[in-house]
């Protein structure tokens, strides 16, 4: 985003990312797996928020308005020209996505809540990845004026064309297999796999269980780096070669990896769930399960697999959707456009 707002405006980049306390986080810890007791968000804490405070109001250079990225860590910074920003979700979404109530104490999510609504409805614009994350933030806040979804690009170069050659390969991308629901998209291929004994399980991130790693028809490529040329080449090559990503995820807010693949022109296979039907239109870029049923995974994959002209229709439509939805320098024009406003 920073280097598309780079177009419209004369912009300086701050990084202010100060460290945390580590033995608040480890009686934090204690308290909440141990002593079975609620603990305290000790990346959120007041001790940290206001050491993001204090450098951010160490900043001297001139500005005419602020752009955070993120939400939650500035929200004790009080810029003194209009702010915006730019996220995914607010706190409520990412810590219900993550964490459990039971485990922390209910004064010190409220205190990040009360905080964050504050913050927020001092904004003059905060922009959205996606609608879906808006919405859930607006239901959290009750609507505040000021959100706009504008959508979110990828990390990856734009690919001039479709390069795929037809092998089967189903790629999962996910930190943590079983989280990203990797073991979904197993199933689903050994349902197919005496049909289709041709289909391969790609995986990049984090390891499958060991009885998996011993199928030959699972393919682990380990954690690849975007920032390790040789590496980002790799997870590149894998997409483009990719027949569909797999991704039944379990937990999620607006997933990049199905932008990235889609640039290359491979459909996924995904839940309909979260910001997922943002990026996904079923039936036309990919499908979207209702549910993490085998068979109805394994159904949408035998129609892509048994109807080739089909596919190759939907490869072509994902392709055009994710590059012309879905590129950084449209979204950051939107973003310009609407600061540009604020400026006037």
């Amino acid at each position: 985003m920073y280097q598309e707002l780079q177009q419209h405006f004369d912009c300086t980049y701050a990084q202010i990312n100060p460290g945390y306390s580590r033995l608040s986080k480890l009686m934090s810890n204690i308290n909440r797996k141990l002593l079975k007791r609620p603990g305290h968000f000790f990346f959120f804490s007041n001790k940290r928020l206001k050491a993001i405070q204090a450098a951010f109001e160490a900043i001297t250079a001139p500005y005419d308005l602020v752009f955070f990225k993120g939400i939650t860590p500035w929200v004790l910074c009080e810029p003194k020209t209009p702010y915006a920003a730019y996220c995914d979700v607010g706190f409520q979404q990412f810590f219900e996505n993550t964490f459990a109530y039971k485990d922390f104490s209910h004064s010190d999510i409220q205190r990040i809540l009360s905080l964050e609504k504050q913050w927020l409805s001092n904004a003059a614009a905060v922009f959205f990845e996606s609608r879906w994350g808006l919405q859930q933030t607006a239901k959290t806040f009750e609507k505040i004026h000021n959100f706009k979804p504008v959508g979110r690009g990828g990390s990856i170069p734009l690919p001039v064309m479709d390069v795929y050659k037809g092998d089967l390969n189903l790629l999962v991308i996910a930190n943590d297999f079983y989280q990203k629901g990797g073991d979904y998209s197993y199933q689903a291929m050994k349902a197919l796999e005496p049909k289709y004994p041709s289909l391969k399980l790609q995986i990049i991130g984090g390891a499958p269980p060991p009885n998996l790693l011993d199928d030959p028809v699972v393919i682990y490529h380990g954690r690849l780096s975007k920032e390790d040329p040789t590496e980002r080449q790799k997870m590149v090559d894998l997409m483009s070669q990719s027949f569909v990503l797999m991704h039944m995820t379990r937990e999620d807010t607006n997933p990049l990896v199905i932008t990235e693949a889609g640039y290359y022109g491979c459909p996924t296979i995904s839940i309909d769930r979260f910001a997922i039907p943002e990026l996904v239109r079923h039936e036309e870029t990919g499908f979207l399960c209702k549910s993490y049923d085998i068979q109805e995974i394994s159904d949408y994959l035998q129609r892509a697999l048994c109807d080739t002209k089909g596919y190759q229709q939907m490869r072509a439509r994902t392709f055009a959707y994710n590059q012309r939805e879905f590129s950084w320098e449209a979204i950051g024009k939107s973003v310009a456009d609407h600061l540009k406003t604020l400026l006037t």
